[in-house]
């Protein structure tokens, strides 16, 4: 189960919830809503994923369960929370398109399917993962269904796929949304 976006989203990618109202108007899926059953490997990879659109593009937002024992700080830093997940994907099955994001000082972006478009998809991986991907590389028009979802992989674990029994639905926006919702 998940919500839908109740408006357009202005984000700033930068792998930070940089303030309250960024993702606010943004559907949300909670890993718990599958059950919230633990994994083999302990407890599942995700927390929550937002997503929404902004105009001319999807907004993906992943937030990785923080492990309590592991942060990274330095000195009177508040230390910042640290997930096992070592890469993210968000595929679009029907379109037979896969995003794959991966931590480090320089987020790497890899892509798979035959996209239309090489670049033009922006990413960061700091606290939380943040991704816009414009509708054009997705060959996604105004009206279109849009189906995704999340796959999270950790060293020495399954890849574990959010939502775990279906896709997320977005209906792809116009292009002048920001005209009807005011």
């Amino acid at each position: 189960r998940y919500t839908l976006p109740t408006g357009a989203l202005r984000v700033r990618i930068d792998g930070r919830a940089s303030h309250y109202f960024e993702w606010l108007p943004a559907g949300r899926y909670l890993s718990d809503a599958d059950g919230g059953t633990m994994t083999a490997a302990g407890e599942p990879l995700l927390q929550q994923i937002y997503f929404g659109y902004e105009p001319t593009a999807l907004c993906v937002r992943v937030d990785p369960q923080d492990e309590p024992e592991r942060t990274m700080s330095s000195g009177d830093e508040k230390p910042a929370p640290v997930s096992t997940a070592s890469e993210v994907r968000v595929r679009f099955p029907v379109k037979g398109l896969q995003v794959s994001i991966f931590p480090g000082e320089q987020t790497r972006i890899e892509l798979e399917g035959k996209w239309p478009l090489k670049t033009g998809i922006e990413a960061a991986w700091s606290e939380i993962v943040e991704i816009r991907i414009p509708f054009a590389m997705l060959e996604a028009k105004p009206g279109e269904e849009l189906d995704f979802f999340v796959e999270m992989l950790a060293p020495d674990r399954a890849a574990e796929r959010y939502p775990r029994n279906c896709a997320i639905v977005l209906t792809v926006p116009p292009a002048d949304i920001h005209e009807h919702e005011w």
